[in-house]
């Protein structure tokens, strides 16, 4: 009898966004999952990549839905989906599409099988709709979810003094590549990374506009450029991955 219950198939239900796909078998796609209760959650669509499949929808990067999965011996198998969002939109602009794939990188780097992060999965959730449907330049929404997941992961750039000397940045600012901390210009070594003024300003201001008040901000083309290549340089340099700049 307890083998029997062992081998038995259990059903769940995980609401998730599909990070990537990957060939697996002949017909079937590895899916990579985040939820905010499991983190990244591994799952088997097996037969998507045949036309007639109805999985094959929801086994699409950016999906959005109530994924149905049967669990046996550790693995998960999608047995159907209650979509919420394809982010259709994402596909019909470059450079969205481009800023949305950046998302989907940084969740995949920052998530973890069975670590679940409920505000991970959330800022995903809020950054994928403001550049689907807001129609705000993708380099800043990519801008200020960087911002969000640093300060998340306990590297929350202090713009404001420096943090060897404790006094206010007058004559410039500079990274410290190391640890993550700002620090002045009588503070910095030869290879930290110097912070332009205007970076400085925008990133304060990003960092006390939530998601949804991003309409309001206006920052000059040349200085996002700016300031989105400092942080994902910075996000590059913390986690060891290689996040493009567009």
């Amino acid at each position: 009898m307890s083998d029997r219950k062992e081998n038995q198939l259990k059903e769940t239900t995980f609401r998730g966004i599909v990070i990537s796909s990957r060939d697996y078998k002949e017909n079937d796609k590895l899916l990579s999952i985040l939820t905010a209760e499991q983190g990244l959650l591994t799952a088997v669509a097996r037969s998507v990549k045949l036309q007639k499949s109805k999985l094959k929808p929801y086994a699409q990067s950016f999906c959005f839905a109530d994924f149905e999965v049967a669990s046996k011996g550790g693995m998960y198998v999608l047995t159907g989906a209650n979509p919420i969002d394809s982010f259709f939109d994402l596909t019909l602009d470059m450079d969205k599409l481009t800023g949305g794939f950046e998302v989907l990188e940084v969740a995949r780097t920052l998530s973890r099988e069975g670590a679940g992060s409920g505000l991970l999965f959330l800022t995903v959730l809020k950054a994928l709709r403001v550049l689907c449907y807001e129609g705000l330049s993708p380099k800043l929404v990519l801008l200020k979810f960087l911002c969000d997941v640093m300060a998340m992961e306990g590297f929350r750039l202090n713009l404001l003094k420096c943090a060897a000397c404790n006094q206010a940045f007058l004559n410039g600012a500079y990274l410290n590549p190391d640890d993550g901390e700002v620090v002045c210009t009588a503070c910095k070594k030869p290879y930290f990374i110097p912070i332009p003024p205007a970076v400085q300003s925008s990133m304060r201001i990003l960092g006390n506009t939530q998601f949804e008040a991003l309409k309001t901000i206006k920052i000059k083309e040349s200085i996002l450029n700016d300031a989105l290549g400092f942080m994902t340089s910075n996000f590059n340099h913390k986690f060891g991955v290689k996040l493009k700049q567009f």
